[in-house]
């Protein structure tokens, strides 16, 4: 078959991440939009997990893709573009947890749980309760999980958070955590042994 002459299919597919940051590395504010489009529902999602703050969440995540731009000729495609929206995020988190006098933090009882969460709570409410001091019964071991995971120490919240939440693998937990693999591991070990202690508890109330 002769395909001398023939004009060559324009491809519809759409630009990927590093097409993207070449972009936005030269200025391009297209590039930032699509970027700030395809990636804030998982930063928001990801900084909500970690702040039970739905208003503290969104105003992180306009800070995190501020920094995206004021940091895009530095940028280096070492490791997943999300990775690097992940690190930003897991810094400024870091920072206001800093900030914060320690006071417990707001907690819904419907958004954000975990998988872990999520099942342990389905556990809770399979007895479908239908009296009033039942649900409220049911609603108090939701909020206690939410505070076993709330009360974490940093690290072992942000690797179960990265794995249980985001569905990273252990490898790109490393990455944006800058920690060696073996630590990854070590903490989310850590962090399952503590909840599922406090779950038990849970379970014999």
């Amino acid at each position: 078959m002769n395909l001398v002459g023939r004009e060559r299919p324009v491809s519809s597919a759409p630009p990927t991440d590093a097409d993207l940051m070449a972009g936005l590395k030269d200025g391009s504010e297209p590039a930032f939009r699509a970027l700030l489009l395809r990636h804030r529902p998982m930063v928001e999602r990801f900084l909500y997990s970690l702040l039970w703050d739905r208003a503290q969440a969104e105003d992180l995540t306009q800070e995190v893709f501020l920094r995206l731009w004021l940091a895009r000729e530095r940028y280096e495609p070492r490791a997943p573009f999300t990775c690097y929206l992940y690190t930003i995020a897991k810094n400024l988190w870091l920072h206001e947890r800093e900030r914060r006098n320690h006071r417990p933090p707001p907690v819904s009882l419907e958004e954000g749980l975990s998988p872990l969460a999520r099942e342990a709570a389905f556990r809770a409410l399979a007895a479908e309760p239908t009296l009033p001091e039942q649900v409220l019964f049911a609603n108090e071991r939701l909020f206690r999980i939410r505070q076993a995971i709330a009360k974490l120490p940093a690290e072992q919240r942000l690797v179960f958070t990265l794995s249980h939440l985001e569905g990273l693998r252990y490898a790109e937990i490393a990455e944006v955590l800058g920690v060696p693999l073996g630590t990854v591991k070590s903490r989310m070990n850590a962090a399952i042994t503590k909840l599922r202690g406090h779950f038990r508890i849970l379970e014999e109330e």
